[in-house]
């Protein structure tokens, strides 16, 4: 038999099996219609159809009785439970509207107050309503669950309209308590049945990203001035960000705002806004996480939504330009899964307005349709936000893709504010700088540990804004720069098997003592030259990982030329500051080769030097030539592919002889 629940497939496959296999609140019975008969009205027992037993309540002969209520005479018991099911047997499938309210009048409100949910007949058979709390629509400030008063099923109001051929039978009544939070996703509207629910939009067969319809919104008719609903889930505050997919038939520029009411009282306005502009054609799916909104008036918070709104007109708003059409389809409520890999920031479907001296475009683009365009760094030295999530702690490394016409080496510098009250007269925060080495498009992955801190930052849990710059900053701009930045997002990297500390492939910046080598490598199309060892004694870097605790062993792949009986000594720094010498973890390789040759150095192996701090808080990567023997004048060594190892280590293979 079929179960419908109204919210996402994957939830609804993690809510039902959690269901069944048991919860540590049991099931409370409303009704079975198999033991003592109940106060119902507009609904009596039926033999011919059950669920289970012999019995069920049948609801028909509409229009006459176009409801089905049940009075509640005690529910105290409710409080301990979240959600609402129910089995309803439908003998035809006539997309017969109606809604189930839950009466729970407030006498400091002058109107009645309850919970809805308002659905259609769409099936024939049984099937399984499972209405978790968090679905439910209210009307005024109904009081909670333990103060309900009445269980009702109605065929008129809230635009519904009774069909003569509606017969349902409802069976298995229960209140359930489920774990919600596991719910990833919820729905605000799926512009179906219930499009009448919406103010300002018409049901449109025309275009749908998912189902058979699509809400369409004439923008430019100015008697039209918003899209409006009412009739949603009320508690947003077990989510992270709403979504939505809009179709817009041309690319017409027009800034819409999209505004959250959540007001303490029916007298006084407040919420939460941001915006977006219609710089597209076509479907594409619009993100709008909490940290976008900005207040106005006093919000109540997420887990008080009154209304949904988009409007593109007042609220300080220049008027759209005519002809413009959107249609929107599939809202959703979304949370982000804890252990998700990445936090996406900016994808640039919404425009760029969050951004300073942004331009967008869709001649190259990522993912979706429009992506940022950056050029002429002399006039624009930088674009910056302050949309930003504030806390960066759970995550590794920033994340963007970023398009470039030509392999320039122009340095790209990003600056990450965490800006101390401490500080007033100066800019704090983190930064890295990075060569643009490539053409098309490329995957820039920049970890935590190789930003440097500017001034006093307060912390990645206190992030306020993001800046690219090609200019100012110490940079010098290359007139022949061109850029696009994508999908930027914060990044989860797993402390398992390798993780690459320096490949080169986006130049040297952040070492001392290498140069460029373009003609030997690893793998890519770069590596670290080291030679002249008497002028460059030993090479390094700061813009490692600090925290070594778990790490298995230190890989490195080394190219050696003229160097055979050379000792190479390969420095952790960890420096104290209450001693005077430098205090480290060192362990010394040989060279015995010519060629390339991987070495994989066991943590455990490497010997203690002075009173380092500990692993957990490595300063530098150095390696350094020994002085007995000392190393030919011709002596070189190319570096590549350094690497942090965890778990099993690999088996050191013979070196790659040269060609």
């Amino acid at each position: 038999m079929a179960r419908w629940v109204p919210i996402a497939a994957a939830a609804l496959a993690s809510l039902w099996g959690a269901r069944a296999v048991g919860q540590a609140v049991p099931p409370l019975l409303i009704d079975d219609f198999d033991g003592t008969p109940l106060p119902w009205h507009g609904l009596r027992r039926d033999g011919t159809v059950a669920h289970s037993g012999t019995q069920s309540g049948k609801w028909w002969n509409m229009p006459a009785d176009t409801s089905a209520s049940l009075t509640i005479q005690d529910a105290r018991q409710w409080v301990r439970y979240n959600t609402l099911e129910m089995w309803v047997h439908s003998e035809v499938d006539n997309q017969a509207p109606f809604v189930i309210l839950l009466q729970a009048d407030n006498p400091q409100t002058p109107q009645p107050d309850y919970y809805f949910f308002r659905m259609q007949v769409t099936w024939t058979g049984w099937r399984f309503l499972f209405l978790p709390v968090t679905v439910l629509g209210h009307v005024g400030e109904p009081l909670g669950w333990e103060q309900v008063t009445e269980l009702k099923l109605s065929a008129i109001g809230w635009n519904c309209n009774p069909k003569a051929d509606t017969v349902l039978r409802l069976d298995d009544i229960y209140l359930s308590r489920n774990d919600l939070a596991d719910v990833e996703a919820l729905p605000v509207s799926h512009f179906e049945d219930d499009i009448d629910m919406w103010w300002g939009l018409k049901r449109s067969l025309v275009y749908a990203k998912e189902g058979e319809a699509s809400g369409k919104w004439d923008v430019s008719d100015p008697s039209v001035q918003y899209a409006h609903n009412k009739a949603i889930p009320h508690d947003w505050s077990l989510y992270d960000e709403v979504r939505f997919w809009a179709y817009a038939p041309e690319a017409t520029g027009a800034t819409i705002k999209v505004i959250i009411f959540s007001a303490p009282n029916d007298d006084d306005a407040a919420g939460y806004f941001t915006t977006f502009d219609v710089g597209w054609k076509g479907w594409t799916e619009l993100a709008f996480p909490w940290w976008r909104f900005q207040a106005w008036g006093d919000p109540v918070g997420w887990h008080k939504v009154d209304s949904v709104m988009l409007t593109a007109r007042k609220w300080g708003l220049p008027d759209p330009p005519p002809d413009t059409l959107l249609y929107l389809d599939n809202m959703i409520l979304r949370r982000q899964a804890a252990d998700a890999p990445l936090l996406l920031i900016e994808d640039f479907e919404r425009g760029g307005q969050a951004w300073s001296e942004l331009r967008v475009t869709d001649a190259q683009t990522h993912g979706g349709v429009r992506a940022a365009l950056l050029t002429n760094f002399e006039a624009h030295p930088f674009v910056q936000t302050s949309e930003v999530p504030p806390d960066w702690s759970d995550y590794d490394a920033l994340g963007l893709w970023v398009y470039s016409e030509r392999a320039n080496n122009a340095p790209i510098k990003i600056l990450v504010d965490s800006d101390s009250a401490a500080t007033a007269d100066e800019t704090d925060c983190f930064m890295v700088t990075f060569p643009i080495t490539w053409a098309g498009w490329r995957h820039v992955q920049l970890p935590r540990w190789r930003f440097r801190p500017w001034g006093a930052p307060l912390g990645w849990e206190s992030v306020a804004g993001l800046t690219v710059a090609g200019a100012k900053f110490g940079l010098e701009p290359k007139a022949d720069t061109v850029l696009c930045i994508d999908d930027i997002a914060l990044e989860r990297s797993p402390r398992v098997g390798l993780v690459v500390v320096e490949d080169f492939e986006s130049g040297l910046w952040g070492w001392h003592g290498l140069t460029d080598s373009t003609q030997v490598f690893r793998s890519g199309s770069h590596g670290g030259q080291w030679r002249d060892w008497v002028q460059n004694p030993y090479i390094e870097t700061q813009a490692v990982p600090h925290d070594w605790r778990s790490v298995r062993a230190l890989q490195i792949w080394l190219h050696a030329r003229d160097a055979e009986g050379a000792t190479i000594r390969i420095l952790a720094v960890s420096d104290n500051p209450g001693t005077t010498e430098t205090d480290l973890y060192g362990m010394d390789v040989k060279v015995d080769w010519t060629g390339w040759r991987e070495c994989v150095l066991p943590q455990a192996d490497f010997a203690v030097g002075g009173s380092p701090r500990g692993w957990s808080e490595v300063d530098a990567l150095v390696l350094r030539a020994g002085a007995d023997p000392l190393p030919s004048p011709d002596a070189q060594i190319v570096v590549d592919d350094v690497a942090l190892l965890y778990g099993e280590l690999p088996v050191t293979p013979d070196a790659v002889a040269e060609p």
